[in-house]
């Protein structure tokens, strides 16, 4: 596994929910993509499949 991601507490596949405890969805990936993202990239629905961008600070 690549060490920064090792470092970072969320992981691709990692569920997301909003603080109204609805699933946002899962993790899918990090924007930038580098050392310390700002956003996760988040992928929502079965047929319908929505990203979303949810800021790192608005996670728990």
């Amino acid at each position: 596994m690549d060490p920064t991601v090792q470092q970072w507490r969320f992981q691709e596949g990692d569920k997301v929910c909003a603080a109204d405890d609805a699933d946002l969805g899962k993790v899918v990936g990090f924007e930038p993509d580098a050392v310390k993202p700002t956003h996760l990239v988040v992928e929502k629905g079965l047929l319908r499949r929505q990203e979303l961008r949810v800021p790192v600070g608005a996670v728990c």
